[in-house]
């Protein structure tokens, strides 16, 4: 059996740890009216270390996180009354920091006008760095690929990545 570790590559459904750091690096260069870049990079972080869909992360609340048990309380997802997700302990550190500098509530709410961000609002996001960076999960239609893209990435790319 050959030991030597896998390394896949960007592809439709998937992107790399490199490419997925090259993102967050895309959004920390940018403004965003709605919302600060550093909220815009964890929702991504959030959505891909707890394998969310986008839409899940953005409707999370301070209050949903356990740090001490490692997970967090997604409520009623699309497949569950009840979800949970689990924290990687190598995230553990950098999200209570995060969470600690959030007022209880909504972690993810429009600084101007007080709503939730929407997850067409992250896919336009999504789509425009994947323009720039050149990152074909982020910018094959879906009709293409047959597969749910951009705004479902990060659940995709936990799971491989974890391989």
């Amino acid at each position: 059996m050959n030991n030597s570790k896998l390394h896949l590559s960007d592809k439709v459904n998937y992107i790399t740890l490199d490419s997925f750091n090259a993102l967050l690096e895309y959004f920390d260069e940018r403004e965003f009216r709605p919302i600060d870049s550093f909220d815009v990079n964890m929702i991504i972080k959030i959505s891909y270390y707890l394998a969310l869909r986008v839409n899940e992360a953005l409707r999370l609340k301070k209050e949903d996180f356990d740090l001490e048990l490692l997970e967090v309380d997604l409520g009623h997802t699309k497949t569950e009354e009840m979800g949970k997700a689990t924290i990687p302990p190598d995230f553990k550190e950098e999200l209570e920091a995060y969470l600690d500098s959030k007022s209880s509530g909504y972690l993810f709410v429009n600084r101007h006008s007080g709503k939730l961000i929407a997850r067409q609002t992250v896919w336009k996001w999504l789509m425009e760095a994947g323009k720039y960076l050149n990152i074909p999960a982020l910018t094959t239609p879906q009709a293409k690929t047959h597969e749910k893209t951009k705004t479902h990435l990060f659940r995709k790319s936990i799971g491989k990545d974890m391989l």
